[in-house]
């Protein structure tokens, strides 16, 4: 808890040691693992985030979250269909949270150039609004669809989405 702590104040290098400290305590640690991948993720060493990913997940093949943030991580590398199988992993373990990085898995699909089944999983995201988070989910919704050649359903869900907004 202390490493993440320290990510979120900005205290890199402390967090870093903490996390190397509790890996020597238990090298099998794979929140430590998890927690390395955030930090050098934060730090761009995009190398050594995938290395800490990639060594949670096979301490722990069934983690959600890990396999949500390897995904992430992949994308980044341009690693497009490793992260897709990650994304797919991570939805057969748990569908019920899924709903959250559908958003993801489109945007996948698309930098893979399946734009009908990115399209698709955008559609899913529109047509399910009692879903939530919302807000990157829908953005990636709408992302998706006008990159994938659909601007009036882009156009028409962007204002759906401005609708629903409370004028204050």
């Amino acid at each position: 808890a202390l490493g993440y702590e320290l990510i979120i104040s900005g205290k890199l290098a402390e967090s870093e040691l903490q996390l190397q400290r509790a890996l020597a305590l238990n090298s099998n640690s794979v929140r430590a693992h998890n927690l390395l991948g955030e930090l050098y993720g934060c730090m761009g060493r995009l190398d050594s985030a995938l290395a800490g990913y990639e060594r949670a997940t096979a301490l722990d093949p069934l983690e959600f979250s890990n396999l949500q943030n390897f995904a992430r991580a992949l994308c980044f590398a341009r690693r497009f269909d490793e992260a897709l199988a990650m994304i797919e992993r991570a939805a057969a373990l748990r569908a019920e949270v899924f709903i959250p990085i559908r958003g993801e898995q489109a945007r996948i699909l698309m930098a893979l150039g399946r734009k009908g089944e990115a399209a698709q999983a955008a559609r899913f995201v529109r047509q399910n609004p009692e879903i939530w988070p919302r807000w990157q989910l829908d953005s990636a919704a709408v992302r998706v669809l006008r990159q994938a050649g659909y601007e009036q359903e882009a156009s028409d869900y962007a204002a759906e989405l401005f609708s629903r907004l409370r004028s204050d």
